[in-house]
């Protein structure tokens, strides 16, 4: 799998939360690219053991007493659900 295999949505999608996790001391760790059907960026949130998972046009968090998931027809755009999915993580991690 390669960053060419990403749809639009996973890059901004990563990118508004490497930058979010950056501005706030964190990172994302244990970085992956998978998929057979379909292509996903998984990862940790440093210092938790919450996972992220961003999928073609949706994304979740999951983890102990966590399972939210993000879903494009749950959003009027793209940009809504990123800034859903960033703000909800803000609220459960910082």
């Amino acid at each position: 799998m390669f960053m060419k295999d990403l749809t639009k949505f996973q890059l901004k999608c990563e990118a508004a939360l490497l930058t979010t996790l950056a501005a706030t001391g964190h990172h994302l760790v244990n970085r992956k690219i998978s998929g057979k059907s379909e292509t996903y960026i998984t990862g940790q949130i440093s210092r938790t053991i919450n996972e992220i998972y961003i999928y073609p046009k949706e994304a979740s968090i999951l983890g102990p007493k966590i399972d939210l998931r993000f879903k494009s027809s749950d959003y009027e755009t793209s940009d809504k659900l990123v800034n859903a999915f960033i703000k909800k993580i803000m609220t459960l991690f910082y």
